[in-house]
């Protein structure tokens, strides 16, 4: 008994250090200087407001189109050489940005796109597969959260101060960290899962699942609409902040503040489920979701700080949830694939979102208004009951 137990103490341990080098892999890989102003260094070189959207809109199409192929490619391969893939696809747009010419940089939009494509949704499913047996899931997941949007603050931060000296400083000191997160990730196992000759393609199996469970479906049509709408009021934000007169260092540290606030909602969504009922949490953070979307019309600095403060905090707190839901229902040996169309359809409606915008640029903040309000709305008329019932069963 005390031998099984040591062997059991043994390989938790194992794990453990395998999650801390993975944690410090996603910190560095995440450490995206640029990210709190890049829509600013778009407009320094020279690029209109249609041109800003139709560049966001190259790596949201990008990310549709290569998500499904990226995450069977993760299946089949291993997670491992997945990020380090899309590692290597980050650093060579931050090359082409360096460039700074207007074509490279839509090379640079369909580089970054498929490179996140090879990222997302599979470093979540290798968190999964490295975590110790009878743990919680979501404390893992929410610590993973927690630290990316730890990273992107302290890089937000820097990127503003050193975009003074010169903005290639910022984009080098990004290239660099990526090479970084490749040596980490080097050091950690790579994680496959063998199949009979028999076995249907992981794709057929995925399409099979998501018909025969309609709650999956259900996950990713209102994480997609919410993760989009967030996602660009997130990006549009820093040309709305440098419209009332902020400036690029004050954006950059709003940006790290929303991050700090984040880290605090990652890390205690386990603690708040605890102390509050699912059902009535998600209420409550929804109606908050919707104010912060109405304060977005108010041509305020205060009030346009404060409105996107809380539609991303509140947004990180249900996205959690919901994700932590979709992966925990999908079997361990396709939770990458599964990922990566769920990120599709989240990239597919910021894509559209996008494209709005670049029609539509004087009336873009009303519509991006509508648009999260309809999307905080059908959180609770469509998905609340199925997702409360599924993680108290869990």
């Amino acid at each position: 008994m005390d031998s099984i137990q040591f062997i059991n103490t043994n390989k938790k341990t194992r794990s453990e250090k395998k999650i801390k080098r993975f944690y410090a892999y996603e910190f560095f890989s995440n450490l995206y200087f640029e990210r709190a102003i890049f829509i600013i260094y778009l407009a320094f070189c020279g690029m209109s407001i249609l041109q800003i959207a139709l560049f966001q809109g190259v790596i949201n199409i990008a990310m549709v189109i290569a998500e499904i192929p990226t995450g069977v490619i993760a299946d089949k391969i291993g997670k491992k050489y997945s990020l380090i893939m899309g590692n290597i696809l980050v650093i060579i747009y931050y090359i082409l940005m360096l460039q700074g010419e207007k074509n490279g940089l839509i090379c640079a939009a369909l580089c970054f796109g498929i490179g996140s494509t090879f990222i997302s949704g599979t470093d979540e499913a290798y968190l999964y597969d490295i975590i110790p047996e009878r743990e919680t899931s979501v404390k893992y997941l929410g610590l993973l959260s927690a630290i990316i949007t730890l990273a992107l603050g302290v890089a937000m931060v820097i990127g503003g101060y050193m975009q003074r000296g010169s903005w290639n400083y910022v984009l080098l000191l990004g290239l660099f960290s990526q090479i970084l997160g490749i040596i980490i990730m080097l050091s950690l196992p790579n994680i496959t899962y063998n199949t009979n000759k028999g076995e249907k393609l992981k794709l057929i199996s995925i399409f099979k699942m998501l018909k025969k469970d309609i709650t999956l479906i259900k996950i990713m049509l209102i994480v997609g609409f919410n993760i989009g709408a967030v996602s660009a009021v997130y990006i549009l934000g820093q040309e709305m902040l440098s419209l009332t007169g902020v400036s690029t260092n004050m954006i950059s540290i709003i940006f790290c503040v929303d991050n700090i606030i984040a880290v605090a909602v990652f890390s205690n969504v386990e603690n708040i489920l605890k102390i509050i009922n699912l059902k009535r949490s998600i209420i409550v953070t929804v109606l908050i979701m919707i104010i912060g979307f109405l304060l977005l019309s108010i041509t305020n600095a205060v009030v346009l700080v404060l409105s996107i403060l809380v539609i991303s905090a509140t947004s990180n707190y249900l996205s959690t949830i919901f994700m932590d839901s979709f992966y925990n229902r999908i079997d361990e040996k396709i939770r990458a694939t599964g990922g990566s169309i769920c990120n599709m359809v989240s990239s597919a409606i910021m894509a559209t979102v996008f494209s709005i915008v670049g029609i539509f640029q004087e009336n873009y903040i009303y519509m991006l208004t509508m648009l999260g309000i309809v999307s905080s709305l059908l959180i609770v008329i469509f998905f609340w009951e199925e997702l409360s019932n599924n993680f108290e069963k869990r």
